[in-house]
């Protein structure tokens, strides 16, 4: 059986959108979907047959759709990482108010769930579904998969899974439930309990507790992003669509083997076209090189660049001792692409990235405090290399 687990995230769950249409245009059906919080919201959209629904509705949904002005400043203060103690003393403040009044209001955000999740439609799925969320009442978690639910009390269930702190406490047969990320943020091990044995983890990076799988025969493939989703709790249309984009490609990564870290290439050259290119380089452009990264030598031009300046810049790349010159060339393509400003979430060949690159003006084309010496190597070998 093969799962897919979404882990939770806010408004970062746009990403899993993404992820999911890779999967699809690649003919992959999943047996299980399951979900915490955020990921509860679109596991079960997906699970439901709903894709196309659950994208339309992150491409138009907003913070002002969930919660009001005010709910929305209390919420984004906890959802920070870092805080003064001037902002903590403000926040616990206004969270003892919400408190005192029950929490949060969260009429908008079940007005959206009720909205978009069909339960009997969810009940009927050949594909099953399942979520996780705490109970306060007796302080234990709950993993629940759609078998155990009704049609009456499935969006609660939703609803507990993704209940902020702060929240409006949901309640179901009168246990009361807050979000599931304090249990688990992305629920491998309850899809792996009921008979996954691969599961495709779509993780967002956000707060929360992550579980490691605990069966050892179980394939775990994880999709995590290559950047930043953003904040946790501002939803935005032009955010949701570009951390889908990004998931997208990030999937696609993983189902067909893009080479790459930052960008997404669909080629790259094999170690021996790699060492060809780089025997190329003619021994002025070596020693201009090196004297661009400060690695001056009296050695000859070859073992200055594959002794000296190659590993150099491979440690300043954060390449792993395993690189290869194939590696090494992707890498300082990367480098130099990225200070030309060129568009990232796109599909390139290794070629077509190298041409652009070496027509582009780069920023920090020298040594600066922005840019390590050994990297003012970077730009000689891409301009001479064709």
């Amino acid at each position: 059986m093969l799962g897919m687990a979404l882990e939770g995230g806010g408004a970062r769950g746009s990403f899993h959108v993404g992820v999911m249409q890779a999967y699809i245009e690649e003919g992959v059906h999943f047996d299980a979907i399951a979900g915490t919080s955020i990921g509860a919201v679109n596991a079960a959209m997906f699970a439901q047959g709903d894709y196309d629904r659950c994208r339309e509705l992150w491409l138009s949904l907003t913070s002002d759709d969930l919660f009001t002005e005010e709910e929305q400043k209390l919420i984004n203060l906890f959802a920070e990482r870092k805080l003064s103690m001037e902002r903590i003393a403000f926040a616990r403040a206004k969270l003892r108010d919400a408190l005192l009044s029950g929490g949060v209001d969260t009429s908008r955000v079940r007005a959206v769930f009720d909205a978009n999740i069909d339960s009997e439609k969810l009940l009927r799925s050949p594909v099953d579904f399942g979520l996780v969320t705490f109970g306060l009442t007796d302080m234990r978690p709950l993993e629940i998969m759609k078998r155990d639910m009704t049609p009456d009390n499935l969006v609660s269930y939703v609803m507990a899974s993704a209940t902020f702190p702060g929240f409006q406490l949901m309640s179901i047969d009168d246990k009361k439930f807050i979000d599931g990320g304090f249990y688990d943020n992305c629920p491998t091990n309850l899809l792996a309990d009921n008979g996954c044995d691969t599961i495709i983890a779509v993780r967002t990076r956000a707060l929360g507790i992550y579980r490691q799988l605990r069966a050892k025969n179980v394939k775990l493939i994880t999709i995590q992003p290559s950047e930043s989703l953003g904040p946790t709790m501002q939803f935005d249309p032009k955010t949701a669509e570009y951390n889908m984009r990004l998931g997208y490609l990030d999937a696609m990564r993983v189902l067909r083997g893009y080479h790459g870290v930052q960008y997404y290439l669909t080629s790259a050259p094999s170690e021996g076209e790699a060492f060809a290119r780089l025997c190329s380089l003619t021994a002025d452009i070596i020693f201009a090189a090196a004297e661009d990264a400060r690695a001056s030598s009296s050695a000859p031009a070859r073992r200055l660049l594959f002794e000296k300046l190659l590993p150099d810049l491979a440690r300043e790349l954060h390449l792993p001792k395993t690189a290869g010159y194939a590696d090494i060339l992707i890498a300082v393509l990367e480098e130099r692409a990225a200070r030309c400003g060129i568009e990232r979430l796109s599909l390139y060949s290794f070629d077509e990235l190298w041409q652009l690159a070496r027509k582009a003006e780069p920023q920090n084309r020298h040594s600066s405090p922005l840019r390590s010496v050994p990297l003012a190597a970077v730009d000689p070998i891409i301009e001479s290399l064709r």
